[in-house]
């Protein structure tokens, strides 16, 4: 009897079928591969007499994961199997009942080793034998072993067996086709994508050209090779004949697409007016868009404007995108709004822009 008057009981493995079981007293099989003579002892408990689970031969408690909230589990307030929550919380929203009714079902028909089998199977010559020639997984010899990835890990450290990197792993598993996933198509149908193989070519750059020096720019400047890293003897350039003139110039012209021209800006800026709760600016390249004869204001034909609230004064372009990117000398009129839509006469600006840099030079030299 338990500290509470309650039947206490614990989990075992049945000797025979490998079963997850009750046990009661000292019977070592569960209630299908029990004598008939045994299977009285197995009959359901009444519910004014539940069964605890055991640990370390101390019952559990109910509820013993109660979160400071009051919840059941962190996520889940009962059971999302049978609904109760007088059970403790295991995982996946499932009590412990229920956790194991799962696993039961979801390894029926799987062989298991006995207790003690995998760690006396997981040697150093099996492991160096499946991982290291047969280039085995550590997650595939958990599946034969009928244990954890963990533990097949734990092993190989013991046993000082080196780990491939994640980059070997990866390449690997790609080869043999591992990585399976699921593509929506435009037709709504959902088609099985398994990715192949990487292939290299290591004599890619041998034979040195134009191409081949374009192709070595664009990786350089797109910052796919890292100067700490080691390159595979391969792949080193010792073999290649020296960079011509023309070789140069392709690596050249590569590197000044990659960086960016330096653009002034240009700001437009003008005094505020107290009565004023808005202002709107207006462009155009023709300036007598601006005379009294032609300005309407919005409605005038060939003019841009933008209307300006809380600021006096906007950077082009930046803040106005639509502002016109031809070069040119613009003229550039300001107008004051007050609370009721009326507009003051524009006040007129011009100026030049200009937002795209010359071109660099193609050759030079220190003399």
């Amino acid at each position: 009897m338990g500290p509470t008057g309650m039947r206490t009981e614990k989990l075992d493995l049945c000797k025979i079928c490998g079963k997850m079981f009750l046990k009661i007293k000292d019977i070592t099989v569960c209630p299908t591969c029990a004598p008939q003579k045994y299977l009285p002892r197995f009959t359901a408990q009444p519910e004014s007499s539940p069964i605890l689970a055991t640990k370390n031969g101390k019952p559990i408690k109910e509820n013993v994961n109660v979160q400071k909230d009051g919840k059941w589990s962190l996520k889940y307030e009962r059971c999302v199997r049978c609904g109760g929550n007088g059970v403790k919380h295991v995982a996946r929203g499932l009590c412990l009942n229920c956790y194991w009714q799962e696993s039961e079902k979801r390894n029926r028909g799987k062989q298991r080793l006995r207790k003690g089998l995998a760690s006396n199977k997981l040697d150093h010559k099996y492991l160096y034998e499946e991982y290291m020639n047969k280039k085995r997984s550590l997650g595939d010899i958990a599946k034969d072993c009928n244990c954890s990835r963990q533990y097949v890990l734990k092993k190989m450290k013991e046993f000082s067996i080196p780990l491939r990197t994640l980059s070997e792993a990866r390449t690997l598993a790609l080869n043999r086709q591992k990585f399976v996933f699921k593509i929506l198509g435009q037709d709504g149908n959902a088609s099985l994508v398994i990715p192949g193989g990487i292939k290299i070519n290591e004599d890619f750059f041998r034979p040195w050209s134009n191409e081949t020096a374009y192709v070595l720019g664009a990786i350089y400047t797109d910052g796919h090779i890292n100067p700490g890293r080691k390159i595979d003897p391969s792949q080193k350039t010792t073999t290649m004949s020296p960079l011509e003139d023309e070789n140069k110039e392709a690596y050249v012209l590569r590197r000044r697409e990659k960086m960016a021209p330096l653009i002034l800006k240009r700001r437009i800026w003008w005094e505020s007016v107290p009565e004023a709760s808005s202002y709107r600016v207006y462009v155009s390249k023709d300036r007598t868009a601006f005379e009294p004869a032609s300005f309407s204001w919005e409605r005038t034909p060939g003019i841009i404007s933008r209307l300006v609230i809380g600021k006096t004064g906007l950077v082009i372009p930046d803040e106005w995108p639509e502002f016109p990117s031809e070069s040119g000398t613009y003229y550039i009129g300001i107008t004051s709004i007050d609370d009721v839509g009326n507009q003051s006469e524009p006040l007129l600006l011009s100026g030049l822009f200009k937002f795209f840099a010359p071109s660099a030079p193609l050759r030079g030299g220190i003399e």
